[in-house]
């Protein structure tokens, strides 16, 4: 079994991450891709824009459609903040098998600082790291041990997404409609 790891704090989740997902489950032969949203990410410094459970409802409504992916609440029911390396010896020790190949998915704009992760070298024995250029954004160098895959998704970006909720403009094309309909009725990023 290959599996993907596909973390991020989703806020929202939106069709560039999915994009992504069912490029790299097609290239590189997946048979699932977990979906990880984060609690609270200690890279990031703004906290999110929706509290983790509407983060993790939205992205359960987003996959729910694509045979393969599936949501895994392995950060949300931790206390934050989730480090990477928690996270992937926690599955990994609830599937044992040395048989399965597992598979870190993450965009080029996350993996700018992927050397200062926490334990990075030994993520590195656990699970192959898989980028994903950013549409626009100037590949930046990788540490060693780390794969970038060519896939076209489309340039949508979740801040602008949360900036044009703000702003009274529509976010119709730029997340599954499902995903629309949730900001909408729980007033999300107003």
């Amino acid at each position: 079994m290959r599996i993907g790891l596909f973390g991020g704090t989703f806020d929202p989740v939106h069709n560039g991450h999915l994009s992504l997902a069912d490029g790299a489950r097609q290239l590189l032969k997946l048979d699932q891709v977990w979906w990880i949203p984060a609690r609270l990410s200690p890279l990031r410094m703004e906290r999110p824009g929706a509290n983790p459970e509407d983060r993790a409802a939205m992205v359960e409504l987003a996959i729910r459609d694509h045979p393969g992916f599936h949501l895994s609440r392995a950060e949300l029911d931790r206390p934050s903040p989730s480090y990477t390396i928690d996270t992937v010896r926690q599955l990994r020790a609830e599937r044992p098998d040395p048989n399965e190949e597992w598979f870190f998915l993450l965009g080029s704009d996350a993996a700018k600082g992927l050397s200062g992760w926490r334990r990075f070298d030994q993520l590195l024995q656990q699970v192959r790291f898989v980028v994903v250029p950013r549409p626009g954004e100037a590949a930046a160098p990788l540490p060693a041990g780390v794969q970038m895959i060519q896939l076209r998704t489309p340039g949508i970006s979740a801040s602008e997404i949360r900036r044009s909720v703000r702003e009274g403009r529509s976010i119709e094309g730029l997340v599954p409609d499902p995903v629309r309909q949730y900001i909408e009725e729980h007033r999300l990023y107003r």
